[in-house]
């Protein structure tokens, strides 16, 4: 069994994204509309897609 086909249609944690499969390939949706594209790292490590987003929170005057 490939990789690919183990993670098909698999949801990540809290509904955050979703693996999608077509007959040419596939993709991985993930919401990120919290961070700006300078703070989303993409790295593919021992063979392994790793996203990364960090970004720190801001509160507003009352403390939320």
């Amino acid at each position: 069994m490939s990789s690919l086909r183990r993670f098909h249609g698999q949801r990540f944690a809290d509904g955050v994204g979703e693996v999608v499969e077509s007959e040419e390939n596939f993709k991985i949706e993930l919401d990120v509309s919290h961070f700006r594209p300078e703070e989303l790292k993409v790295n593919v490590v021992e063979n392994e897609l790793v996203v990364e987003g960090k970004h720190e929170e801001k509160s507003d005057k009352y403390g939320k």
